[in-house]
Order: C-alpha cells, then structure tokens, then sequence
C-alpha cells in the first residue's frame, strides 16, 4: 500500500461519477476555505461543486478560482433538493426542471399524471441519468399505505415516460447505500436484497441475477463499470472476515478480489476495529474506482483508490483522520 497525496480529483472519484448529491453523516468536507459540507453535488464538466450549508441555503464553489457564490437560475428553485448533472452533456436537473448549462433553455420534467402520488410526491432515490444521457430513472413512492414505489425511464432523445415493469422491486436498500445503477444506457442494476444484485433490461423487461451472497454474508455497496462491463461490489465484515471488494464478471460469470485489507493494506490499524467499505464509485474514465473506509462506531474514515492500470490500491486518507476531510 502506498500513502499518495490527493487531489480533487480522487475526490470526485470517491463520491460523485455518478453526478448525484451524497451525504456522509460521519464527516464534513471543507470544500472551499470556511465553508464545510456534508451534502453536495458535482458538475464535474462546469467544474463547480453545489452543496447545502445549514439546510437550504445552497452555495456554488467554483473549482478554478474556489470562489463561493449563491447560485440563481431563471425558473428554478435553489432550495437544496440535490442538483443532478449529465455524464456527456452539460445539464441539470433541479427540482424537476432541466436546464441546459450552455444554452440557458428550460425544459419542466413531466411526472406521471396519477391520482395515487398527487401531492405527495416524493424520489425514493436519486434522480440517474444513463451513461451517455440518452435516459434519465427516477421513482416515486406513496407515503400512505400500502406505500408502493413506481420507477420511471424519461427519454431525453423524444421525451417519453415509461414505467419500469412491477418486478422491478427497489426495496429499502434503494433508499441507502445500494442506489440502483446504470449499467448501460438502456439497462440498470439493483439490489433485491443487501445480499442479492441483478440487472434489469428496459425493453426486453428481462431481469439477470449476477451477484447472490450465502451466509450471511452482506452487500454493502457496488458501482458498475460501464465502459468495462463489470461490476465492483464489497461486502460486509464477518466472523472473522475482514470487508472486501471484488470484482464481478459476467462472462464468463466469475468473481475477483480486488481488494482484502490484509492483503493490501497492511500497515493501517483500522482494520481490526468493526469497519465498513462505502460509497463505491467509479472515476469518469472508468480506470479508478474509489471507496471510503467507515468505522462503523465513530466518525473516522479513510479514503482509497483502486486502479486498473496498475492493479493496485492507494490510499488517500488514513482512517484515523477525524471530522474534516479537506480537499
């Protein structure tokens, strides 16, 4: 294991190739001088972070000149519910409006028309867009009985909305650690079960299992890589084990450790405490995959890297380091 410096852009490995707002309760993230965050989101192509400070007043931190400002856009609200952001194309999603970041124009999300979610609307998961923008999935659920969640697939190319087929079943790891991901720009992966990943086929409908865990083994978090065609998921600590990260193939189908701390990283202590690898999450390129080790009893976390490149991990921060993370 080697200790490597890191940059902002290990940070935009770590959190946000997905481009949605994460919120990590252990730790703030001083994102500019003076201003600490625990809830943000990226647009990695303007090069600006939007994050919460105090609960609703969003600031905008422009990563060139880390100047702060109070953003404002015609026709959009700036209470912090999230902001998403394209992969390939410079756009935004902002509460339930998309606004191209280069041209100005505004374009209202439709929300399906159904007496069942009127006035009571409510994303169970962040808003995803696909991997070239050709789709965005949201879904919705009822907080009244019998509390059902429907997902949606809105088309950028022809602005049609398609409901996901009812076997489509988020369960309440959606609304966690295993947020369902794209896979393709027309299929998605989720977990059943925090033991259990499959991957779905918008138009076929077809549903693929490709992880299924036994004894009482657990899936804490995954991210697909969809320039590669594999998936990167880790799993728990237990009896004896320590957490891992492996990497799924699916042809042929087979699993790979990618990382074992024993293995890997050696030299830091936090290994022997009970301790959990989150916020799996793949660089734009697609070559580095970053991950947060969290002490499941305090607040200390420790950031690495795995690259493909070299086949190896790095590590960014020790997990010993406590309260601020800063970039």
């Amino acid at each position: 294991m080697r200790n490597k410096p890191f940059t902002i852009a290990v940070l935009m490995t770590v959190f946000i190739s997905t481009s949605y707002a994460q919120q990590h309760y252990g730790n703030r993230f001083m994102i500019a001088p003076n201003y600490y965050f625990n809830q943000f989101s990226i647009d990695r192509i303007g090069q600006k972070i939007y994050a919460d400070l105090y609960g609703g007043r969003v600031h905008r931190v422009d990563l060139k000149t880390m100047q702060v400002d109070t953003p404002r856009f015609a026709g959009i609200d700036t209470v912090f519910a999230g902001p998403v952001f394209g992969n390939k194309r410079h756009i935004m999603l902002w509460g339930g409006k998309l606004l191209d970041m280069d041209t100005g124009s505004l374009y209202k999300l439709a929300i399906p028309d159904s007496p069942m979610f009127a006035g009571s609307l409510t994303y169970s998961f962040p808003i995803l867009f696909s991997p070239n923008d050709s789709n965005l999935m949201f879904s919705l659920f009822s907080p009244t009985p019998p509390y059902l969640v429907n997902g949606y697939i809105f088309s950028l190319k022809d602005s049609s909305l398609t409901q996901m087929d009812t076997s489509v079943n988020f369960t309440a790891e959606s609304n966690g650690l295993l947020v369902p991901q794209w896979s393709s720009d027309t299929s998605f992966v989720y977990g059943i079960s925090d033991s259990c990943l499959v991957e779905y086929f918008v138009r076929s409908r077809r549903i693929d299992t490709l992880v299924t865990l036994h004894d009482y083994h657990r899936i804490v978090s995954f991210a697909y890589n969809a320039k590669e065609d594999f998936l990167a998921y880790s799993v728990a600590q237990y009896h004896g084990y320590p957490p891992l990260i492996y990497f799924h193939f699916k042809e042929p189908a087979k699993d790979s450790l990618a990382f074992s701390p024993f293995r890997d990283d050696t030299t830091s202590v936090c290994w022997t405490t009970p301790i959990s690898i989150r916020y799996l999450s793949w660089s734009p390129d697609y070559r580095r995959l970053g991950f947060v080790t969290s002490l499941n009893t305090n607040s200390n976390a420790g950031i690495y890297f795995y690259s493909l490149d070299s086949s190896r991990t790095y590590r960014a921060t020790i997990c010993e380091d406590r309260d601020l993370f800063q970039y």
